[in-house]
């Protein structure tokens, strides 16, 4: 999204959701849901707003 090519984003998302779902992680699964969804709905901002949430909910998973 940082670029400005929405289209690329909402594919991203879609992969990450994808990835998600079948790894059964829940949580992540429905953060990029939303992220997706509001791509879609060309809806910049809600998406901006769940990618942060999303990396908010994933940062403890890097740190070490």
């Amino acid at each position: 999204m940082a670029s400005g090519d929405a289209a690329a984003a909402e594919r991203e998302a879609h992969s990450l959701k994808g990835v998600a779902g079948n790894l059964s992680f829940v949580c992540l699964y429905d953060l990029a849901a939303r992220v997706t969804d509001a791509l879609r709905a060309n809806d910049i901002d809600s998406a901006r707003t769940s990618c942060l949430t999303c990396a908010k909910a994933t940062s403890p998973c890097w740190k070490r």
